[in-house]
């Protein structure tokens, strides 16, 4: 039986949690589908989803 470490693909980008949605944008593209937010207590995380979401509210308020 392989090792889960063979499965698994390159980690998503950390950003702190002061980041821009400029930084956040950025750094999510076809190769990365969300980023990891690092915050007091640990991470959430951010995907292209929630993004496209949140300019697409910010256009049409």
């Amino acid at each position: 039986m392989k090792p889960v470490a063979e499965y698994m693909e390159k980690p998503f980008p950390v950003i702190l949690e002061d980041a821009s949605i400029e930084e956040i944008a950025h750094n999510i593209d076809h190769q990365t589908p969300a980023i990891l937010v690092k915050h007091g207590s640990g991470f959430d995380i951010i995907t292209k989803s929630d993004l496209i979401f949140f300019l697409t509210k910010q256009k049409n308020p």
